[in-house]
């Protein structure tokens, strides 16, 4: 029988030997990891770690292969490469096909004459200068400066920010916030117009409503005329004095009409040209003269007209001179004056002396006090007061 020659062997994934479970230049092999170790000195080594080749007819199965940088862990045939790993190694037909859907997706249905890189060089003349100046003529997105006109159309720009140089464009929502509308609006500061004017105003209705100088002068003349109506006035009234001035307040001679009014007589003075006189009307009692007071009159009088004049008249003299009676005497004699003696009085009630005046009496006591029926009768009576 054959001679069996058996290494040391484990059937543990993961397992080693340690430096005491070998001799060196002896062999320990694990079955579960493929993994064969031998001892070099004192030191366990894993025999096979970089082989300058290995050749299988078999399938080599790996957990990393690495060139010390990168490390491909598994292989993919992804046609569209969607994993994007920097670890997987992809196959020549996912390769192939991805590079072909990429070139197709670049020509982007372009004619077959414009769909290689020699086509489009031959379509511009092989002068990449003709490229430079079609993207010169382009706007970039990051901005630049137009050197014509954008004619829009019914279309919009939109997205725009808040101005802040004089030639921005603006919002509709900006020129709303910061400007008044034709249709008019209330301003939230003040407006200075400077040497400017604001013109075609109409005509005020309220108390704080703009005016204009037209709407003015229709009502209190131009203000030249105003002007030379008050200094007119200032020519002739000399305001107050204590004393007749000889020149007026310009230091013009006086003119007949002109006045003051003097402090000390507390009276006002008219010049007729020659001298200065008290201002009065014509006395009388008729329309524009001047009433006045033929006799002194004290508190609480009464005012009576006496020819041309007025004079004042205690209560007593008007009594007199009406023929009354300072106090009524009541009772029911001669020039007695009458009054209602009773506690109450109704409608349709009857009245009849008493000894102090009248009292009410019913229809019921009238029949009674004159010893009438009132059924089947018919009875007239008057009361005559003389």
């Amino acid at each position: 029988m054959a001679t069996k020659i058996l290494i040391k062997n484990s059937t543990s994934a993961g397992a080693a030997p340690s430096a005491g479970d070998i001799d060196q230049a002896e062999l320990a092999v694990n079955l579960a990891d493929k993994k064969l170790y031998t001892k070099n000195g004192s030191t366990v080594v894993e025999l096979g770690i970089a082989p300058s080749s290995i050749t299988s007819a078999g399938t080599v199965q790996f957990g990393t292969l690495s060139d010390g940088t990168i490390g491909i862990t598994d292989f993919v045939d992804e046609d569209d490469m969607a994993s994007n790993s920097a670890t997987k190694l992809p196959t020549q037909q996912s390769v192939r096909t991805y590079v072909e859907n990429s070139i197709t997706s670049l020509i982007g249905g372009a004619p077959g004459s414009l769909n290689t890189l020699n086509e489009l060089a031959a379509a511009l003349d092989d002068n990449a200068g003709n490229v430079y100046e079609a993207i010169a003529a382009k706007l970039p997105l990051a901005g630049g400066t137009m050197s014509g006109a954008i004619a829009m159309g019914n279309s919009k720009i939109t997205g725009l920010g808040n101005p802040t140089d004089n030639q921005d464009a603006v919002t509709k929502a900006y020129v709303t916030s910061t400007s008044l509308p034709l249709a008019g609006g209330t301003l939230t500061g003040n407006l200075v117009l400077g040497s400017n004017k604001a013109t075609s105003t109409a005509n005020p209705s309220a108390a704080d409503d703009l005016t204009r100088k037209a709407y003015v002068d229709s009502i209190a003349g131009s203000g030249t005329s105003a002007a030379a109506a008050l200094a007119d006035f200032d020519s002739v009234y000399q305001r107050g004095l204590s004393s007749a001035p000889s020149a007026d307040r310009n230091g013009n001679a006086l003119t007949a009409g002109d006045l003051y009014f003097d402090t000390d007589d507390d009276a006002m003075y008219v010049y007729d040209g020659s001298s200065w006189g008290v201002v009065s009307l014509s006395p009388g009692i008729t329309a524009g003269k001047s009433a006045t007071f033929g006799s002194g009159a004290a508190d609480d009088d009464f005012l009576r007209i006496n020819g041309t004049t007025i004079e004042g008249r205690s209560a007593a003299e008007v009594l007199s001179d009406i023929g009354g009676q300072a106090a009524l005497t009541f009772g029911i004699s001669n020039t007695n004056a009458v009054k209602v003696d009773s506690a109450s009085v109704a409608d349709d009630e009857y009245a009849r002396f008493t000894a102090n005046g009248l009292e009410s009496r019913s229809a019921a006591e009238v029949l009674s006090d004159i010893g009438a029926a009132g059924t089947g009768k018919a009875i007239a009576m008057a009361i005559v007061f003389g």
